[in-house]
């Protein structure tokens, strides 16, 4: 079984049909997608402001108070979501749109506060807003799923334990499935050829290498390296991190023909 994530960058051109049309052929598989760059287009288009927070690390990433959760949820299961279950189907494969609320299928802890920096770059504790973690995945709904064939399609939003819809990174929740579910592979595509250091494309990474290249690699990637990190750690077999836009993007990544494989041995 593969879990597949479809990074928000692919789905801002046409390489994303292709990857969602790989997938349709493959066997048992899981599909995450992201959407953050359609999120932000439609949001400047129809007025509704984006934020974004730094972390004391140089992370950036979206705070999601309600008013930001409400058009999130919209776009992603209304939108993004909607387009891959046409593709699939286009190409004759049952799919079916998901988020962790759909019958409490990821659970997790909302964020109470963040630390960020503020205008003048020093700290200052928020409200956590819409945020959170996974925690409890239900996989006999997975499994139920793709034993009558069909592909689970999920967005990045899981269930709080107040019933309230949270926003997570979409790479470290398809991580979190990949480890729950002891997949094959966890495929993390992306719009770069894989975690490239001095000009050159890293074949592999493993506990050996894992800090030091960590160290070295900019925001962004870095997450996509600690995702990867977990799925392993966890029970994936391997993870991979590979651009999407390239043919049978799924399959060479997984054969080890194209991106970085990170394994735990």
């Amino acid at each position: 079984m593969i879990v597949v994530k479809l990074g928000g960058s692919l789905l801002s051109s046409e390489a994303w049909k292709q990857v969602v049309r790989e997938a349709a052929s493959m066997g048992t598989v899981i599909l995450v997608h992201g959407g953050g760059h359609r999120v932000n287009s439609l949001g400047q288009r129809y007025g509704v402001e984006q934020k974004f927070v730094t972390s004391p690390e140089g992370y950036r990433s979206r705070y999601t108070d309600w008013e930001t959760m409400e058009f999130f949820s919209m776009v992603m299961r209304g939108l993004v979501a909607m387009d891959i279950l046409r593709e699939m189907r286009a190409c004759g494969r049952d799919a079916i749109s998901l988020t962790g609320l759909d019958m409490g299928l990821i659970r997790g802890e909302r964020k109470k506060r963040l630390v960020v920096l503020n205008e003048r770059g020093r700290r200052m504790v928020i409200d956590g807003g819409f945020t959170g973690r996974p925690t409890h995945l239900r996989a006999d709904v997975l499994t139920g799923i793709m034993s009558s064939g069909a592909v689970p399609v999920i967005a990045p939003i899981i269930c709080g334990e107040e019933n309230e819809p949270l926003n997570v990174d979409g790479d470290r929740l398809a991580a979190f499935i990949a480890s729950r579910m002891r997949a094959d592979a966890l495929v993390l595509l992306t719009n770069v050829p894989g975690v490239v250091l001095d000009g050159q494309v890293l074949n592999k990474i493993d506990r050996s290498n894992y800090d030091a290249v960590l160290q070295r690699v900019g925001n962004g990637m870095d997450k996509k390296l600690m995702a990867a990190r977990e799925a392993v750690e966890g029970g994936a077999r391997l993870a991979v991190i590979a651009q999407g836009s390239s043919e049978n993007a799924i399959s060479r990544a997984i054969s080890g023909a194209s991106g970085t494989v990170v394994t735990w041995t």
